[in-house]
């Protein structure tokens, strides 16, 4: 007659749905914590990205024109990656830019992120390592005239085994030799 019993295995199932329905309840809840979450996540990277491509276009801006003028930067978005430089017109793949050119535009990006900063009270150095090496001569002076007014404002170190190039600016010059004593 044991066996036959079903109100013990009732019982049991009874538990078992309890237990599952418990879990399904909480589960819930993580998802909807989670999904919150993910959500907000989304929202405030956004916010973040508009934050910063606004203003970072817009300090990018001048030191643009110098360099190239009549050209604007295209930014992805979502990544805020450059992804096109227009020049005339015409959209030039920011990978297809020869490397002097990709540098420059490093270069420049750093300094519009170091206004950008500075603006906001904070001091933020800019230390380029030999940034300019694929400059052709005229955008390589060009662009030390952009350094040298942004350091009016922003810290800016220049590592370089390319003295000569920096030598006749008048800009201070330490050697790494003497500064280990």
């Amino acid at each position: 007659l044991g066996q036959n019993d079903t109100s013990a295995e009732f019982d049991t199932i009874k538990g078992n749905l309890e237990r599952a329905t418990e879990k399904e309840a909480r589960l819930k809840h993580q998802v909807e914590a989670l999904t919150l979450l993910h959500n907000t996540l989304v929202r405030e990277e956004q916010i973040a990205r508009e934050t910063f491509l606004g203003p970072v276009r817009d300090y990018i801006e001048p030191y643009l024109k110098r360099l190239f003028p009549g050209s604007d930067l295209v930014f992805n978005d979502q990544t805020l990656e450059i992804t096109h430089l227009r020049r005339d017109g015409q959209n030039e793949p920011y990978e297809r830019l020869s490397i002097g050119t990709r540098e420059q535009l490093a270069v420049l990006a750093r300094l519009a992120f170091a206004d950008l900063l500075c603006g906001h009270g904070k001091q933020a150095p800019i230390i380029l390592d030999d940034a300019l090496v694929f400059s052709d001569d005229r955008r390589f002076e060009e662009m030390k005239r952009i350094l040298e007014r942004a350091a009016e404002r922003i810290q800016i170190i220049v590592l370089t085994c390319h003295e000569r190039s920096y030598f006749k600016s008048g800009w201070t010059t330490k050697r790494l030799k003497i500064c280990k004593e």
